[in-house]
C-alpha cells in the first residue's frame, strides 16, 4: 500500500468518526488501526510512476479491504483525492464498490479541464492554476533553491500535525500533479501565462512566474486531457468552500459537475467563508458544517 502521509490519513478521517460514532463505519477506531499497521513507515514511494491514478485507486481499495470493508465502502476525497475519487467512481474502475462518494473542493475533471484549456476556458481558473505548470516540472520541489519546498512543503500539513522533511519528500506530493496532467492525462494543462499577462491579475502568481520562467518541456499553449474521466453512477456530494482560491468551485463551470452524475443522487453544497481546506477552516463552526454534510451523505446511503 502507498500513502503520502500516515499521520495525515489518520488526522483527516478520525474527526469524522468522533463526530458521529453511531455510524457503523465509525463505531470504533479499530478499522483505522488495521489500515495503519499495513502502511509503509515512510512518506511514500520514491518512484514517480507509483502515483499514477490507477495505482492510487488500487491503494484506496486495498486500504478499505484491510479496514474490513472489502465489498463496499464510502469514499471521501479532497483536492487531488477528490479528482482521484471521480476517477474511482466510474463504473469501469471501482464505481460498483462505492456506496457513496464525497468530493471536497474538487469538481468533476471534465468541466475543470474545459476551464483550463480550450474555447470555454475560465480565465480566473487559468490564472489560479498557473502553479500546475510549475509543479509538473522535473524535480520541481528542488528548483530555484527549493522554492516550492520552502514556500509550501515546510508548512504543508502543519494544521494536521505533520510536515514534509525535505524537498524530495515534498516532490512525492508534486508527482500527484505530474502524473494526473502529464502521465495519466486525466486533466488538461493550462497555457503558460507570461509575467506581463499575470501582473494585473495576481501579483503572487506573477512573481512565481518570474522565478520559474515561461519555458516548459511540453506545449506551453496548454493541451486538453487525453484520458478524460467519464460519468459516474454513485451518490455524490460536492462540498465547496466559497473562499477557495485554488479550485474555484463557485464558478459556473464547476456547477456543470452535476451533469456527470447519472442515475444517482447529486448534491452540491457551499460552506460559506471556508477556503480550500474544508476540514480545517479558520472558523471551527465551518469545519463542523463540512463534517456534518459528509456524515449526513454517508448516513443517507448506508
Amino acid at each position: 500500500m502507498r500513502t503520502l502521509s500516515t499521520r495525515q490519513r489518520h488526522d483527516f478521517q478520525l474527526p469524522l468518526c468522533r463526530a458521529r460514532a453511531e455510524l457503523d463505519e465509525c463505531a470504533a477506531p479499530a478499522w483505522l488501526s488495521r489500515v495503519l499497521e499495513h502502511v509503509q513507515p515512510i512518506d511514500g514511494p520514491a518512484d514517480e510512476e507509483a502515483y499514477e491514478y490507477a495505482k492510487l485507486a488500487s491503494d484506496a481499495v486495498a486500504a478499505a479491504t484491510v479496514a474490513g470493508f472489502p465489498e463496499s465502502f464510502h469514499l471521501v476525497g479532497h483536492d487531488h483525492g477528490g479528482f482521484l475519487g471521480w476517477f474511482m467512481a466510474q463504473n469501469l474502475t471501482h464505481g460498483p464498490l462505492l456506496r457513496s462518494f464525497t468530493t471536497l473542493s474538487s469538481m468533476h475533471p471534465v468541466p475543470f479541464s474545459q476551464a483550463l484549456f480550450g474555447p470555454n476556458a475560465d480565465e480566473q481558473q487559468v490564472v489560479a492554476s498557473q502553479y500546475f505548470t510549475m509543479f509538473c516540472l522535473p524535480n520541481s520541489s528542488s528548483l530555484h533553491n527549493e522554492f516550492w519546498f520552502r514556500a509550501l512543503g515546510q508548512t504543508a500539513g502543519s494544521d494536521l500535525g505533520f510536515s514534509f522533511t525535505n524537498a524530495f519528500a515534498f516532490q512525492k506530493a508534486m508527482w500527484w500533479y505530474a502524473d494526473a496532467y502529464l502521465l495519466d492525462g486525466m486533466v488538461a494543462m493550462p497555457p503558460v501565462m507570461s509575467v506581463d499577462e499575470l501582473a494585473t491579475k495576481d501579483e503572487f502568481v506573477a512573481y512565481t512566474r518570474s522565478v520559474f520562467g515561461e519555458t516548459v518541456p511540453w506545449n506551453s499553449e496548454g493541451f486538453a486531457a487525453t484520458h478524460p474521466v467519464g460519468y459516474v453512477h454513485v451518490p455524490t456530494l460536492f462540498v465547496c468552500g466559497t473562499a477557495d482560491t485554488s479550485l474555484l468551485c463557485t464558478r459556473p463551470y464547476a456547477l456543470e459537475s452535476a451533469n456527470y452524475v447519472v442515475d444517482a443522487q447529486y448534491t452540491y453544497t457551499q460552506v460559506v467563508g471556508c477556503g480550500h481546506n474544508l476540514l480545517s477552516c479558520e472558523n471551527p463552526a465551518l469545519t463542523n458544517q463540512t463534517i456534518a454534510a459528509i456524515l449526513d451523505h454517508i448516513a443517507e446511503n448506508k
